[in-house]
C-alpha cells in the first residue's frame, strides 16, 4: 500500500446524500456488533466521490468482524441492474467498528479492500459515536491509497435554485463599496531648483 506524500496530495472529497447518510447512521447505530455493506458511488470532476446509496447485504458478524455473503453481493449487483442502475457504480464498501475507534485494521479491513481489485474502491469505517473515516484505493495501473478523507453530507439543490437565489439577492441587497482612498501626491522639487535655492542662500 502506497501513501502519497502530503506535498503531492490533492485530496479528493467524499460526499453523501442525506438519505444515504441517515441509513448509514441507523445501520451502524442499531447493529449489535460490527456491520457492513456496499453502495453506489458517482465520480465527480474526476476527483470527488458522491455516495448516492448504501445497502445492507446478508452477512455474518461478531463484535469485531463482519463478512459479506458472496451470493448476496451477486444479488445486489442484479438488483441494481433491475432498477435501471449501473452495477459498475458499486464502488463503496462500508463497515462499522461498533463502539471502537475508526481505523483500518491490518488483518481484516486491509484484506477485504485488497479483495475488490476493481479499478478503484471507496471505503468507509464508522462507529456508534458518529465518527467516520474514508479512503480511496486505486488498484490499476498502480496501487495507491489516499487515506484520512472526511465524509460530508451534500444537500441537493432544486433546479434553477442557484439562479433564483441570485436574483433575490440582486433585488433586495444593495452593496455599498467602500470609497477609494485618496491618493496623497508628494511633490519633489527638481534638482536644478534645489541648487538654485541653495545658491541664493
Amino acid at each position: 500500500m502506497t501513501q502519497l506524500p502530503k506535498y503531492l496530495r490533492n485530496d479528493p472529497r467524499i460526499f453523501i446524500t442525506p438519505e444515504a447518510k441517515t441509513r448509514l447512521d441507523l445501520y451502524i447505530g442499531l447493529a449489535i456488533g460490527e456491520i457492513s455493506g456496499l453502495g453506489l458511488v458517482t465520480l465527480v470532476n474526476k476527483q470527488d466521490f458522491y455516495i448516492t446509496e448504501v445497502s445492507l447485504l446478508k452477512q455474518t458478524c461478531t463484535f469485531s468482524d463482519t463478512v459479506l455473503n458472496p451470493a448476496a453481493i451477486g444479488d445486489y449487483m442484479l438488483s441494481v441492474l433491475e432498477r435501471g442502475g449501473d452495477p459498475a457504480k458499486i464502488k463503496l464498501w462500508w463497515h462499522s467498528h461498533a463502539d471502537m475507534a475508526v481505523f483500518w485494521s491490518a488483518d481484516t479491513d486491509e484484506t477485504t479492500i485488497d479483495g475488490f481489485k476493481n479499478g478503484w474502491m471507496l471505503s468507509l469505517v464508522g462507529n456508534k459515536n458518529g465518527q467516520f473515516l474514508g479512503r480511496v484505493d486505486i488498484f490499476d495501473p498502480v496501487r495507491v491509497t489516499v487515506d484520512n478523507l472526511q465524509l460530508t453530507i451534500l444537500l441537493p439543490q432544486k433546479p434553477n435554485e442557484r439562479a433564483t437565489i441570485q436574483n433575490e439577492i440582486d433585488s433586495k441587497v444593495t452593496f455599498v463599496y467602500p470609497p477609494e482612498p485618496v491618493k496623497q501626491v508628494i511633490y519633489r522639487a527638481p534638482t536644478v531648483f534645489k541648487k538654485a535655492v541653495a545658491a541664493k542662500g
